[in-house]
């Protein structure tokens, strides 16, 4: 199979714990849904009206992929209350300049506390549903989990959660894991982000289109592929590198960067037309890049990413493509109950639980 390669002499090594751009320590991943059988859910049909919609009955949602001790156990099921609820977006959800399906979540979140809700806390605030949910998840965690974290601190570990739940209106989020790059806005602020997803808040639309435009961009990744980890498909994870470039901030001002936006307008009008019904994520994607290289939307944005970045210095020999190297993206069912918790950072030692 055709791979990515590189000669030594063609690649400048690029410095990650440089300063890169402002934006690096603006994107952070999103919160850590494991064991997805506690907070991953589906609704259950009861009743000849469907039940009770402010206290819906639901049951936690399964996969083949489960890992021990998980898969083995019978899945959760009760009524909770309905402001519990979220739509919660993983890798598999984002697409070059259109996001693709969300999941449904259950998440403790406690507007009035702003804290995340344990049992306790859930039956004294006067949930008593999600608090019994609460207290069989918790059981369980204590029985079978690995790790010495109270459940409430697993799912906000390094405020994963708690920096998402003040409303943010506008995010710009990138599938953190691929070999080629997918980035989105996120005009929900009720959503959940989940951690194969990179996020920032941006106070404009304008803004997220420059963000979406580089994200993007073929010639960004470029310039960054020698980085990225390699699997048996070759290339797979892209997590901070892009941001490791000098992009610089967004200003409405520089004809450049409004450009950058422009493009991206056309590209998101480009894919909200395409009929991306019963696909994979990966086959969406596919189907997404496919239409902006034909419409030529594609060779324009690198064109703009190619004059933002200038003369910047991380710049690798072009590789060749296989038409399937998409393929190696990993589906979020692989890692659904994977028991590390990711880093902040792709280089930080991983915690094991």
């Amino acid at each position: 199979m055709p791979h990515l390669s590189f000669r030594e002499e063609e690649i400048a090594i690029l410095d990650t714990a440089a300063e890169g751009s402002p934006y690096r320590e603006r994107f952070r991943q999103g919160t850590t849904i494991v064991p997805q059988m506690f907070w991953m859910v589906d609704r259950v049909r009861s009743g000849a009206l469907g039940g009770n919609r402010s206290t819906p009955l639901l049951e936690s949602r399964r996969n083949t992929l489960e890992k021990k001790p998980w898969r083995d156990l019978p899945p959760l099921r009760g009524q909770v209350e309905a402001e519990f609820l979220a739509n919660l977006y993983m890798g598999r959800s984002v697409a070059p300049y259109r996001l693709l399906e969300s999941r449904l979540a259950l998440i403790p979140w406690s507007k009035e506390a702003g804290r995340v809700l344990t049992a306790a806390s859930a039956g004294r605030a006067g949930y008593p549903r999600l608090a019994a949910w609460l207290d069989q998840a918790e059981k369980l965690w204590r029985e079978h989990g690995r790790s010495e974290m109270d459940l409430a601190d697993r799912i906000d570990y390094n405020r994963a959660l708690t920096s998402q739940m003040t409303g943010q209106a506008l995010r710009v989020v990138y599938a953190a894991s691929g070999t080629l790059p997918a980035a989105a806005l996120l005009r929900d602020p009720a959503a959940v982000i989940e951690h194969k997803l990179y996020w920032a808040a941006v106070e404009t639309e304008e803004e997220a289109h420059y963000l979406e435009a580089i994200l993007n961009s073929e010639t960004a990744r470029l310039r960054v592929a020698p980085l990225q980890s390699r699997g048996q498909g070759g290339a797979r994870d892209l997590d901070k590198l892009m941001l490791s470039l000098p992009l610089p901030s967004f200003d409405p001002g520089v004809d450049l960067h409004r450009r950058l936006a422009e493009a991206t307008q056309q590209a998101e009008a480009i894919t909200v037309g395409l009929d991306l019904t019963g696909l994979h994520f990966v086959k969406a994607r596919q189907t997404i890049r496919a239409a902006l290289v034909t419409a030529g939307v594609a060779a324009e944005i690198d064109a703009l990413v190619g004059l933002l970045l200038g003369d910047a210095p991380f710049v690798a020999v072009e590789p060749t493509l296989d038409s399937d190297l998409e393929m190696v993206v990993f589906d979020e069912d692989e890692l659904e109950e994977d028991e590390t918790i990711p880093s902040e950072d792709a280089n930080d030692k991983l915690i094991d639980v």
